[in-house]
């Protein structure tokens, strides 16, 4: 690089780029190379790049004082030292790598993109990168699956690190691609307010030099899983960087009186353009619309818990087992363990462990720089339940059962004291307040947990899941942008998300309610006093820690069902920026609220007529 007897060779490669690529309208810059330090011969480069194409930038990240370079280039630069550089003055940034797109990531994008639109010296990122570098194999009887580093006996290698953009190996996007489409669409939405018959919006364009002429947006209000009314309208032509107040129009929106409205916003091509067909969707936005006021006797009540009362409840308590009944429903605890073992609703299983405490989630890539620690120092994935104190009693509406838990890992200084109440009446369902306090976290505890919440095992055949909250896809609280809240259903196994390899994944944000059932409509429903997270598998967790390829999962014929406070982001640490501190989950003391239901065929749950006694007025997450 500051080697004379090189200048030759460096400037030549450059002239040949220049002379073979110049006539690309698409070239923006002409990079100098990559991750080669700085030296006399990149500077001889950037003049003969002038010479032979003076209208074009310069870049090269190894410039750090910018000697020749019209742009200041870093790469995987972290929040902090980011805004650092966006209150200095200089020539213009860019993040020339960044939001490491390895496995189940990036996360923190719409944080990055916010801080570059907010600084005028930020001038936009390069993700790393485009697509997964699996090799497509194939067995005998035509199974397909994508090789990584080391599964070829090739020492050394890098594992699957070749695998870490936004497209999988054959070409689907990821959810990352998702999020990351989502982050930098380029027309931002805001509420104004509703009148009757009508709502009104601010748009913005946030192109530099194209207008939103040919766009149209495409609108569906719906409550509950039910639309409302729904419509199409031209935008206006709005030019680079322009804003303006924008009418829905006198559209009938109809049904006034019900709650929890959402308006959806599609903005769509409304002519075919060269890159994309007419309907194409460039942006997207969501609404909650004001509550229509109600007199104080219309407001909706949260019933208790339990409201039934103890007539048709039965207790019956030998060595080992705590036995209740009611309406329909066999429920057995351990007299030692204070946990639920299993829930038989009208001699058909439903619940055949849990819910049982879970600090644990499989590994992601972007663990890869805290996996070992919490593996090998903390034990985080030992964690161990027990019960200290486990009792019961009869009541005028039920049965209560209360047990006091300690959940800590072995030889651990650290530990989570949890309660956990039960409470089942006549009509065959319980419900569970669960809430835990960090005791002993100090210098020898985790700043961060992998998650918080517990987990369950149903019979494989409650395979049909459907859930109010953000959806269709998988989101984290660092990945979420690109979901909207609604009512959504999916078969378990279409939950899950097939990264090259297998780590956690398929997970669900802000949900308040959930049901699964089998073909015929038998299942469990579950209604949470927050929003909480879930994933739903046809396989345990271990599963996914043991297995080098999708194929290699192997699934047992049951549901897992996690029901947690609250995952750890994501991050893209296995390149790049650690989760951000408000998606760190740091030990903290928790409390859950839910309610179990038994569900019959035909009966309707998680829409306008949820079971009585069972419905939640939960607004989702902001």
């Amino acid at each position: 690089t500051d080697d004379p007897a090189w200048e030759a060779a460096y400037v030549d490669r450059m002239t040949r780029l220049v002379r073979r690529d110049r006539n690309h309208p698409s070239i923006l810059m002409w990079s100098l190379g990559n991750e080669s330090d700085m030296g006399r011969n990149f500077e001889a480069m950037a003049a003969a790049a002038r010479a032979l194409d003076p209208t074009r930038l310069i870049h090269y990240e190894g410039d750090d004082e910018t000697r020749v370079a019209d742009v200041y280039s870093t790469m995987y630069t972290r929040m902090p030292k980011l805004l650092e550089i966006a209150h200095r003055e200089g020539k213009p940034h860019i993040l020339c790598e960044y939001a490491h797109a390895m496995g189940n990531g990036p996360g923190g994008l719409a944080e990055f993109q916010a801080v570059i639109e907010g600084h005028p010296r930020l001038q936009g990122a390069f993700v790393w990168e485009w697509i997964d570098h699996g090799l497509r194999r194939r067995d005998a009887e035509g199974a397909e699956w994508f090789e990584y580093g080391g599964r070829y006996g090739d020492e050394p290698n890098n594992s699957n690190f070749c695998c870490d953009g936004l497209l999988f190996p054959d070409r689907r996007p990821s959810p990352g691609l998702l999020e990351y489409k989502k982050v930098i669409e380029p027309i931002a939405a805001g509420f104004l307010l509703e009148s009757p018959g009508e709502v009104l919006l601010e748009l913005r364009n946030k192109q530099d030099f194209a207008s939103l002429e040919g766009c149209e947006i495409r609108w569906r209000l719906h409550a509950e899983g039910e639309t409302l009314a729904e419509g199409l309208a031209p935008l206006p032509a709005l030019g680079p960087g322009e804003r303006a107040a924008f009418s829905l129009g006198d559209a009938a929106f109809g049904a006034a009186e019900a709650s929890d409205r959402l308006l959806d916003l599609d903005f769509a091509l409304s002519e075919d353009r060269l890159w994309a067909a007419r309907g194409h969707v460039v942006a997207t936005a969501q609404f909650a619309l004001p509550e229509p006021a109600k007199k104080e006797a219309d407001k909706p009540v949260r019933p208790r818990a339990a409201t039934g009362s103890a007539s048709g409840v039965g207790l019956s308590v030998d060595r080992r087992s705590v036995v209740v009944t009611a309406g329909g429903s066999v429920f057995r605890f351990g007299r030692l363990s204070g946990r639920l073992l299993s829930w038989v609703r009208d001699g058909r299983l439903l619940v055949e462990s849990g819910p049982a405490l879970s600090f644990w989630r499989a590994p992601i890539d972007n663990d890869m720089y805290v996996i070992k620690d919490w593996r090998e120092k903390y034990f985080l994935h030992l964690v161990q339940e027990r019960s200290r104190a486990f009792t019961w009693r009869e009541g005028p509406e039920g049965v209560t059962l209360e047990s006091e838990i300690i959940a800590a890992p072995p030889t651990q200084g650290w530990r989570f004291e949890c309660r956990a109440r039960y409470a089942i009446d006549d009509r065959g369902g319980f419900s569970l307040v669960l809430e835990g306090d960090p005791l002993g976290f100090d210098k020898a505890a985790p700043a961060m947990l992998p998650k918080i919440g517990v987990e369950l095992v149903l019979p494989g055949s409650l395979a049909a899941a459907k859930w109010d909250g953000l959806g269709p896809g998988e989101a984290y609280s660092d990945s979420r942008r690109a979901q909207r809240r609604g009512l959504w259903e999916a078969a378990v196994g279409d939950l899950h998300t097939p990264y090259v390899k297998p780590q956690e994944n398929g997970n669900r944000y802000g949900v308040t309610a959930l049901s699964l059932r089998d073909a015929g409509g038998f299942g469990l429903g579950i209604c949470s006093g927050r929003a909480i997270e879930f994933t739903a598998h046809d396989y345990p967790r271990e599963a996914l820690e043991g297995a080098a390829h999708d194929r290699e999962i192997e699934r047992d014929g049951k549901t897992h069902l996690c029901l947690d406070y609250a995952q750890n982001g994501l991050g893209s640490n296995s390149c790049g920026q650690d989760q951000l501190p408000q998606h760190k989950l740091t030990p903290r003391s928790f409390r859950l609220e839910f309610e179990f239901a038994p569900l019959a065929a035909g009966e309707r749950f998680l829409g306008p007529a949820r079971p009585a006694g069972y419905a939640v007025s939960i607004r989702g997450p902001k």
